[in-house]
């Protein structure tokens, strides 16, 4: 199976309450966020995905509902506020960070469980998430977690090739090289 990990794009200001629709979740990204979407699809378009799955933070849940729209694939969000209301914390302690780890994981787990192993996903979230995720992925303690970037509009890749996990990529953005 394959898992792009996918950093939410640059969110703008919150204004006017939260999205009251699906529809309305474009909004939560900046214009610049918008461009970096698009980008993300373009990069990823290239061949085909079997599901989009976004974290529960608002800028994650718009960027996979852009991703899902140009794509025409059905996003599907997690809706845990616990989980959002720690990545969204401006410093995570240790606690609040293998919590986001472990919940990501067992969603992996889950996806791993429910999809067949030549799937294609898409998982958008916070850097935060990723940063954990990736850490469980090379067995690196989360102390570890600041020793590599994970940029917004990023793309990374894991490949679970039977009970061997592969990180193919990590923090891709060249996509955005055209945006700069």
């Amino acid at each position: 199976m394959r898992v792009f990990l996918v950093s939410h794009c640059a969110a703008a200001p919150v204004t006017g309450g939260p999205p009251s629709e699906a529809g309305d979740l474009e909004r939560c990204l900046s214009d610049d966020g918008r461009l970096q979407a698009a980008a993300i699809c373009r990069q990823l378009g290239g061949a085909p995905l079997d599901a989009i799955y976004a974290g529960p933070s608002l800028p994650a849940r718009a960027t996979a509902a852009v991703i899902a729209k140009e794509l025409a694939i059905e996003a599907s969000s997690s809706e845990d506020a616990a989980a959002h209301a720690a990545a969204a914390a401006a410093v995570l302690d240790a606690a609040a960070l293998a919590a986001i780890q472990e919940q990501a994981w067992a969603e992996i787990e889950a996806l791993k469980e429910q999809h067949p192993p030549e799937a294609r996903l898409v998982l958008v979230s916070d850097a935060a998430a990723i940063r954990a995720i990736v850490c469980r992925a090379l067995s690196l303690d989360l102390a570890d977690a600041g020793r590599f970037e994970i940029a917004p509009a990023s793309v990374s890749l894991l490949e679970f090739r039977g009970q061997r996990t592969l990180i193919a990529a990590l923090n891709h953005v060249c996509h955005l090289d055209r945006l700069a």
